[in-house]
């Protein structure tokens, strides 16, 4: 990016006018000027440029210089370093020598993290592109609304229009999105991304069935006469009201079923043994091969990603870069065998790719983003 650009760029940032990915990319450079204050600036060849930078960031705060557009849509440490480099004409951000960065960024710009993104499509035909500004949807009775009971604005979605009968949806979202739905009954559902569910627009019969694809964490609505079931990848969980989390991605070796609380009956498809009843805190995984075992797990952070967090405990590699790619909609190539590496720690999920690798810089790997939304990992020689 050239100079002028990125002054045209910190200016509108300053005057509240940049986009989010915009803001997100300010935001970034910030964060890496902050972490060289405690590296690379001690160079004296810049120190008086460093000096010169945070003076008129104590300046301009002190001075309450800031518009008020920027003070409602930014905050302030991000917004006063965004003043300091506007003023600096960028120099810390293009003179100051590089830092030893794990991650090499070939890209132009951020890639950003996912979002509320999913559609809705109604009895295998029309599909509808859900708002982005919206978190999730539930059926009131005689439509289908957003969370906020805003309504969507599509006729074929209004429950009158089914004539009383049970319709098939299926709610997907793609990779980067999530999305929660109410079901008919009150259960409520959060989807990862990548993820697919099918389910009726009402429970007439004496189960209530839904299926999924990828990840979901149910909280469902107790109904001691309709048993409910998840169908997922070569299994079936039953319950009666409870909260528990499916994942079953096609390329992850197993289907895991985590239980938060209350009670669960997972059940192999294909074979005729190997049924098994969970507790709080334990979770049923189902191999490709058909194998069914019960482990002791953190249910925190098994169901962490429900609430916008990355939580890792001894996460292995190949795990970890499925998640990611999933997440960040990016294709990840890796040179060599590192299943021996394993990830600790816990980040928001609402930060760029490149901030989130930074948070794995003494993992002894080395990251390079690719124009073409590739991540190359590699060990450090």
């Amino acid at each position: 990016m050239e100079k002028e650009q990125v002054k045209a760029l910190l200016a509108r940032y300053a005057d509240g006018k940049c986009t989010a990915e915009e803001a997100t990319q300010v935001e970034a450079w910030y964060r890496r000027i902050a972490k060289q204050q405690g590296d690379s600036l001690v160079d004296a060849d810049y120190a008086h440029l460093y000096a010169q930078a945070h003076e008129r960031l104590i300046q301009s705060i002190s001075d309450s210089q800031l518009p008020d557009v920027a003070k409602k849509n930014w905050h302030w440490p991000f917004y006063a370093a965004a003043a300091v480099l506007l003023a600096t004409l960028s120099i810390v951000y293009f003179f100051l020598p590089e830092p030893a960065d794990p991650v090499q960024t070939i890209t132009t710009s951020p890639i950003l993290p996912g979002g509320n993104y999913a559609t809705l499509t109604v009895a295998g035909g029309q599909s509808l592109q859900l708002d982005s500004n919206q978190s999730g949807i539930s059926v009131d009775g005689e439509r289908i609304v957003y969370t906020d009971n805003q309504p969507i604005e599509k006729a074929i979605l209004r429950m009158d229009n089914f004539n009383d009968v049970s319709v098939p949806l299926e709610l997907t979202t793609p990779k980067g999105g999530t999305y929660q739905v109410t079901l008919a009954d009150g259960t409520i559902v959060w989807l990862n991304a990548a993820s697919t569910l099918k389910y009726p627009s009402r429970f007439t019969d004496k189960e209530r069935v839904v299926e999924i694809l990828g990840e979901g964490y149910f909280a469902v609505a107790k109904d001691s006469k309709k048993p409910f079931i998840v169908k997922a990848a070569g299994q079936v969980v039953e319950v009666l009201g409870t909260e528990f989390n499916i994942s079953a991605y096609d390329d992850e070796p197993a289907v895991k079923t985590t239980l938060v609380n209350g009670s669960v009956r997972v059940k192999p498809m294909s074979f005729s043994h190997g049924n098994t009843q969970l507790i709080p805190g334990e979770q049923s995984i189902l191999t490709n091969t058909g194998t069914l075992t019960v482990a002791k797990v953190d249910t925190y952070a098994e169901t962490a990603w429900k609430n916008g967090l990355m939580s890792l405990t001894n996460v292995p590699f190949d795990v970890l870069m499925r998640q990611l790619s999933r997440w960040y909609k990016i294709d990840i190539k890796y040179k060599g065998n590192l299943s021996h590496i394993r990830f600790e720690g816990e980040v928001t999920r609402d930060v760029t790719l490149e901030d989130l690798l930074d948070f794995f810089k003494d993992s002894g790997l080395l990251f390079e983003i690719t124009n073409n939304r590739t991540l190359i990992v590699k060990e450090k020689k």
